[in-house]
Protein backbone atom coordinates (compact mmCIF):
# COMPACT_ATOMS: atom_id res chain seq x y z
CA UNK A 1 0.00 0.00 0.00
CA UNK A 2 1.22 3.55 -1.15
CA UNK A 3 0.30 6.50 1.19
CA UNK A 4 0.82 9.63 0.22
CA UNK A 5 0.74 12.77 2.28
CA UNK A 6 -1.12 15.85 0.72
CA UNK A 7 -1.86 19.41 1.71
CA UNK A 8 -5.45 20.44 2.57
CA UNK A 9 -5.72 20.99 -1.52
CA UNK A 10 -4.48 17.73 -1.91
CA UNK A 11 -1.36 18.54 -4.34
CA UNK A 12 1.65 17.52 -4.18
CA UNK A 13 5.27 18.51 -6.05
CA UNK A 14 7.16 16.50 -7.47
CA UNK A 15 10.77 17.06 -8.89
CA UNK A 16 12.65 14.82 -11.16
CA UNK A 17 14.66 14.82 -14.69
CA UNK A 18 14.82 12.62 -17.57
CA UNK A 19 16.73 9.47 -17.35
CA UNK A 20 16.48 9.27 -21.35
CA UNK A 21 14.11 10.74 -23.51
CA UNK A 22 11.07 8.54 -23.01
CA UNK A 23 11.31 8.51 -18.71
CA UNK A 24 10.96 11.16 -16.55
CA UNK A 25 12.51 9.89 -12.94
CA UNK A 26 11.24 11.44 -10.33
CA UNK A 27 12.71 12.26 -6.37
CA UNK A 28 10.90 9.48 -3.69
CA UNK A 29 9.78 12.24 -1.30
CA UNK A 30 6.95 14.62 -2.71
CA UNK A 31 6.42 18.42 -1.57
CA UNK A 32 2.94 18.74 -0.01
CA UNK A 33 3.39 21.88 1.71
CA UNK A 34 0.69 23.93 0.18
CA UNK A 35 2.44 27.30 1.13
CA UNK A 36 5.77 25.91 -0.88
CA UNK A 37 3.18 24.80 -3.60
CA UNK A 38 1.41 27.69 -4.33
CA UNK A 39 4.93 29.86 -4.58
CA UNK A 40 6.76 27.97 -7.18
CA UNK A 41 3.50 28.11 -8.83
CA UNK A 42 3.00 31.44 -8.29
CA UNK A 43 6.49 32.22 -9.68
CA UNK A 44 6.03 30.08 -12.73
CA UNK A 45 2.50 31.52 -13.86
CA UNK A 46 4.78 35.34 -13.35
CA UNK A 47 7.13 34.12 -15.77
CA UNK A 48 8.02 36.52 -19.08
CA UNK A 49 8.15 35.08 -22.24
CA UNK A 50 11.47 33.71 -23.90
CA UNK A 51 12.99 35.13 -26.82
CA UNK A 52 14.14 32.15 -28.02
CA UNK A 53 13.24 28.40 -26.97
CA UNK A 54 16.05 26.22 -25.31
CA UNK A 55 18.14 23.54 -27.07
CA UNK A 56 17.99 19.62 -25.81
CA UNK A 57 16.03 17.90 -23.05
CA UNK A 58 15.29 20.08 -20.07
CA UNK A 59 17.80 19.43 -17.12
CA UNK A 60 14.13 19.49 -14.26
CA UNK A 61 10.45 18.27 -14.57
CA UNK A 62 8.34 19.58 -12.06
CA UNK A 63 4.68 18.24 -11.73
CA UNK A 64 1.92 19.05 -9.55
CA UNK A 65 -0.79 16.73 -8.73
CA UNK A 66 -3.59 16.67 -6.72
CA UNK A 67 -4.27 13.16 -6.13
CA UNK A 68 -8.08 13.72 -4.48
CA UNK A 69 -8.77 14.14 -8.30
CA UNK A 70 -6.57 12.43 -9.89
CA UNK A 71 -5.43 15.00 -11.84
CA UNK A 72 -1.80 16.81 -13.05
CA UNK A 73 -2.24 20.74 -12.09
CA UNK A 74 0.99 21.71 -13.86
CA UNK A 75 3.86 20.04 -15.63
CA UNK A 76 7.12 22.56 -15.97
CA UNK A 77 9.72 21.82 -17.77
CA UNK A 78 12.83 23.46 -16.73
CA UNK A 79 16.29 24.10 -19.00
CA UNK A 80 19.41 25.74 -16.88
CA UNK A 81 22.00 25.59 -18.85
CA UNK A 82 20.92 28.37 -20.72
CA UNK A 83 22.59 30.87 -18.96
CA UNK A 84 22.15 32.69 -15.58
CA UNK A 85 18.44 31.85 -15.37
CA UNK A 86 16.64 29.07 -16.60
CA UNK A 87 14.13 28.79 -19.33
CA UNK A 88 10.51 26.89 -18.74
CA UNK A 89 7.76 25.68 -20.17
CA UNK A 90 3.89 25.01 -18.64
CA UNK A 91 2.49 21.83 -19.95
CA UNK A 92 3.98 18.91 -22.62
CA UNK A 93 6.80 18.99 -24.50
CA UNK A 94 4.71 17.88 -26.99
CA UNK A 95 2.43 20.62 -27.24
CA UNK A 96 2.07 22.22 -30.56
CA UNK A 97 2.07 25.05 -28.92
CA UNK A 98 4.89 26.08 -27.02
CA UNK A 99 5.38 29.10 -25.44
CA UNK A 100 8.83 29.31 -23.68
CA UNK A 101 9.08 31.74 -20.64
CA UNK A 102 12.44 32.86 -18.70
CA UNK A 103 12.59 32.86 -15.03
CA UNK A 104 14.09 36.11 -13.28
CA UNK A 105 17.57 35.70 -10.98
CA UNK A 106 15.48 36.42 -7.92
CA UNK A 107 12.57 34.03 -8.87
CA UNK A 108 15.27 30.86 -9.78
CA UNK A 109 17.17 31.49 -6.37
CA UNK A 110 13.73 31.13 -4.92
CA UNK A 111 12.73 28.18 -6.66
CA UNK A 112 15.94 26.44 -5.75
CA UNK A 113 15.50 27.49 -1.92
CA UNK A 114 11.98 26.19 -1.99
CA UNK A 115 13.05 22.90 -3.92
CA UNK A 116 16.36 22.31 -3.11
CA UNK A 117 17.31 21.65 -6.45
CA UNK A 118 21.12 21.30 -5.67
CA UNK A 119 21.69 17.70 -7.42
CA UNK A 120 20.18 19.09 -10.36
CA UNK A 121 22.56 21.92 -11.29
Amino acid sequence: MLLIGCSSTGETLAVGSYKDPDTIVFQDEEISEEKVIDEVKNIVNAADEATEPPDGPPNIVIHVNDWQYSTMVMSISLWTDSGSTPTLLRGDLVDSEKQFYQLSEESWFEIQELLDLEEYL
